[in-house]
């Protein structure tokens, strides 16, 4: 989970607006995963799952007297696992750049992403945005015979809120803003 799914995650969680969809299914998920985690981990951890349980915002009762979760499959997995064997290629090609420091994060990094016509229409059918799930500042795609990614510092200025390199929207003291966090800056102060 913390190797993949809340990396992705905690750019929605900490730079969305709280009312947010995105953020709000993010926050509905990660409150499904820590009940359930619990309820499993019950009979092997009971005390340190009672307690954590007790901590869980809405929980009732004690863990002992859940149900365990039961999982359903209700999407097609492949397209994910296909989006998570690209993402280890998009890291190692990032590696290089990171030890030289020329980049620190991937949000440094612009990548430009050569993709087969199969995935990129499995990446697509997502429902996500490539660079979110990459976590890296900017994607180009284009078709080609086999995977292959291309790595370059992103010359775009750096939001100071999300560190996406998409910033200087903002106006006034906030002009280093990208748009999404000029968005919900603007708001909050509203």
């Amino acid at each position: 989970l913390s190797g993949r799914y809340f990396e992705v995650l905690k750019d929605r969680l900490y730079c969305d607006a709280p009312t947010s969809p995105r953020r709000r299914s993010c926050r509905t998920v990660c409150h499904r995963l820590v009940q359930g985690l619990c309820t499993l981990l019950a009979p092997v951890l009971s005390f340190t799952a009672d307690e954590a349980w007790a901590s869980i915002p809405g929980s009732e009762g004690h863990v002992f007297e859940q149900r365990f979760p039961e999982g359903q499959m209700a999407f097609d997995v492949k397209p994910w696992q296909r989006l998570w064997e690209i993402r280890e290629t998009v890291q190692a090609a990032l590696e290089p750049y990171r030890a030289s420091k020329v980049i620190g994060t991937g949000l440094d990094a612009r990548i430009n992403l050569t993709l087969t016509a199969e995935d990129r229409s499995s990446l697509e059918g997502l429902g996500e945005a490539l660079a979110d799930l990459l976590v890296v500042s900017e994607v180009t795609l284009q078709e080609g015979p086999a995977l292959a990614v291309a790595v370059e510092p992103h010359p775009g200025i750096k939001c100071p809120r999300c560190w996406n390199h998409l910033g200087g929207v903002g106006q006034g003291a906030d002009a280093d803003l990208c748009a999404r966090c000029w968005d919900v800056v603007r708001a909050e102060r509203a």
